[in-house]
């Protein structure tokens, strides 16, 4: 079998109906190809030396049982009822995308990830685990729920990172302006009325903050500040300087 080629399972656990659909390249033509077994423990063998092979290793070779064990587990939650599934799947995957996809295929695709990390060390699998929270667009972000001057009756999302300000969409945290702190002016906070104002290029805002202290975001923005600031990690702290950018309100 080709590396490469896609394996996904057909199966009706309560009419005990069990298949391996295929599809294959064959130079330019893509071959589908269809293979109904007997019973699940036959299935889950023959699911885990196809899903083998199509990575280019051989169905003995290490990491099979692991597949098979993984195989096991997705026809037992196929026997669960679906308010169980969704429950279990619910604990890695947000409701908002459980709306939008068949629960079955978000739970093969669960446990076949968790078959993987069954060959990998706790080290290994906790340094995957940060590479792909890395990856997600939303990485290091800490929301805060803010009113722009103006709009006092309007919520909004913000967001902060180590080097921008994200001003969200509540619903669908979608990113709809951005302001980097490398191009804010200057930023200063008015502790009477706890309003932050703002001076970037794009323009001047201010906004309250009513999810948390402004000093909590006062300390979050003057931390990153100071972080972008240094050019070696490793030369001495200016405490004079972190906690001026960090603590503003006691100046």
């Amino acid at each position: 079998m080709d590396t490469g080629a896609e394996i996904s399972p057909d199966i009706d656990v309560e009419k005990e109906k069990y298949a391996i659909r295929m599809s294959l390249r064959d130079y330019d033509d893509e071959i589908e190809a269809k293979v109904t077994i007997d019973d699940a423990e036959t299935f889950c063998k023959w699911m885990a030396a196809f899903q083998m092979a199509s990575r280019g290793k051989a169905a003995g070779s290490t990491g099979h049982n692991e597949e098979v064990r993984a195989c096991r587990m997705y026809l037992e939650m196929q026997r669960v009822d679906k308010r169980e599934t969704a429950s279990l799947v619910g604990h890695y995957v947000p409701h908002r995308i459980l709306k939008k996809k068949s629960i079955s295929k978000i739970a093969a695709q669960v446990l076949k990830f968790h078959g993987t990390l069954d060959r990998q060390s706790i080290l290994d699998s906790k340094l995957a685990y940060i590479r792909v929270w890395e990856g997600l667009q939303d990485f290091g972000l800490s929301y805060f729920i803010i009113r722009f001057a103006g709009f006092r009756t309007k919520d909004e999302l913000l967001g902060v990172a180590y080097n921008r300000l994200i001003r969200l969409d509540p619903a669908t945290h979608a990113h709809l302006t951005t302001w980097r702190y490398s191009t804010m002016r200057t930023w200063d906070i008015n502790w009477e009325i706890k309003e932050m104002r703002v001076d970037h290029e794009d323009g001047n805002f201010s906004f309250t903050c009513s999810s948390a202290d402004l000093k909590v975001l006062h300390e979050f923005i003057g931390g990153y500040i100071f972080m972008s600031m240094r050019k070696d990690v490793h030369e001495p702290t200016n405490a004079e300087s972190f906690f001026k950018l960090t603590g503003g309100w006691e100046a």
